[in-house]
């Protein structure tokens, strides 16, 4: 899959997803700063911005949203950057409290400089009801690159804050 290739799936994505949802839903934007341990390499200047569209809820129980995620994470020792673009899926627990646990699977392409490869990026976090204006959120998760029949696992910690969008 090339780079252009899982931008447009990534987008295209997104798209139908959301002509799906009522008009009166609303999503939720995302920028966090990022820790990422990858390549046996520490990354501790990153960012991640993400987009989550709600699809439906489950029950009362939990709300089913459509995630799209673009993250740099600047590999200093070695003098790479690791950019990835995914999408997928993220099941968020309703009930009104302020603290909403929730849990996520992304799939894309993790780009190095000419590299590209497929990625699956599971995980899950908390998200901490601060004002109506924005939220904070702590979120773990755990990259996995295939690049030429082989598997690098990852470990990335995400802080930062979450803002509604739309009605």
């Amino acid at each position: 899959m090339t780079y252009s290739t899982a931008k447009s799936v990534v987008l295209g994505l997104a798209v139908l997803l959301s002509s799906v949802v009522p008009a009166a839903a609303q999503g939720e934007f995302g920028i966090s700063y990022s820790f990422l341990r990858q390549w046996e390499e520490p990354a501790p200047a990153g960012v991640t911005i993400d987009y989550t569209h709600p699809v439906t809820t489950i029950g009362t129980s939990a709300a089913l949203g459509a995630v799209g995620e673009f993250s740099m994470n600047r590999l200093s020792d070695i003098d790479i950057t690791q950019t990835t673009f995914l999408g997928g899926v993220r099941v968020t627990a309703a009930g009104g409290g302020r603290i909403q646990p929730f849990g996520q699977f992304l799939l894309g392409v993790l780009h190095w400089p000419d590299i590209n490869d497929f990625a699956i990026q599971p995980g899950g976090g908390v998200k901490i009801g601060m004002n109506p204006a924005f939220d904070l959120r702590v979120q773990v998760d755990f990259p996995i690159d295939f690049f030429e029949g082989e598997t690098e696992t990852g470990f990335r910690l995400n802080v930062g804050v979450v803002f509604p969008v739309g009605p």
